[in-house]
């Protein structure tokens, strides 16, 4: 029987809907097709967690900050938001952790671990994000956003200035993004190059088992 829920669906540039369903999913884990679907993977976290925040457009006018006036992009300025963008993140980053620990659900194992596990995978793939690994990430950012809209122990969240600025506790939303769409494009770089029977694609396996289940 044809499983006809989505996998993943998304418009092209051109407006063409392109949906595949977790029956097609599950033919390409038959055949191991590892490139397709590491493709899909990728496209799944892209859609749900990163596009949005990359969309631009050219409108702009004039602001007055600091009682000076300056000209920025409308939809930049007025509607991008690096708590937003953090939010997204943080819910991203506890799923691709269940995906590389191949668990179904991170309610399963401390919350502490899942961005324990990402943290470290930084250091393989070499990501700056790996700098947040000892600073209680998941507590002071993670919870507090989620449950409360808000940062714990003074952390402050900005979309300009470095990645991680310690001292100050200031983190900038915009390239924490772009570091984890990094880490996506190095998982899905490891999921193609990695043999069939390696444990990055029995975890990964086991991940999209429990997503093709629960959705029959």
């Amino acid at each position: 029987m044809k499983n006809n829920t989505s996998f993943l669906r998304f418009y092209t540039k051109k407006g063409i809907l392109i949906n595949y369903s977790m029956t097609e999913l599950e033919e390409l884990i038959k055949e191991k097709k590892k490139k397709e679907i590491a493709e899909l993977i990728y496209k799944r976290f892209y859609y749900r967690f990163i596009k949005v925040f990359e969309y631009s457009d050219n409108k702009k006018k004039i602001y007055q900050k600091d009682k000076k006036k300056v000209i920025k992009k409308v939809f930049e300025t007025e509607f991008k938001s690096g708590f937003l963008i953090l939010v997204s993140s943080c819910v991203m980053i506890e799923t691709i952790s269940s995906f590389i620990q191949g668990i179904d659900k991170t309610e399963n194992i401390s919350g502490i671990q899942s961005f324990d596990v990402f943290f470290k995978k930084c250091f393989s793939y070499n990501n700056d994000l790996k700098i947040f690994q000892q600073d209680k990430f998941y507590t002071n950012i993670r919870n507090a956003l989620l449950h409360q809209g808000e940062t714990y122990s003074n952390f402050k969240i900005t979309r300009e200035g470095k990645l991680y600025e310690k001292e100050e506790r200031k983190i900038n939303a915009t390239l924490f993004l772009i570091n984890l769409k990094e880490f996506l494009i190095e998982y899905k770089k490891e999921l193609i190059e990695k043999n069939w029977e390696d444990e990055i694609w029995t975890n990964c396996k086991n991940k999209l088992e429990c997503i093709i289940k629960k959705s029959e």
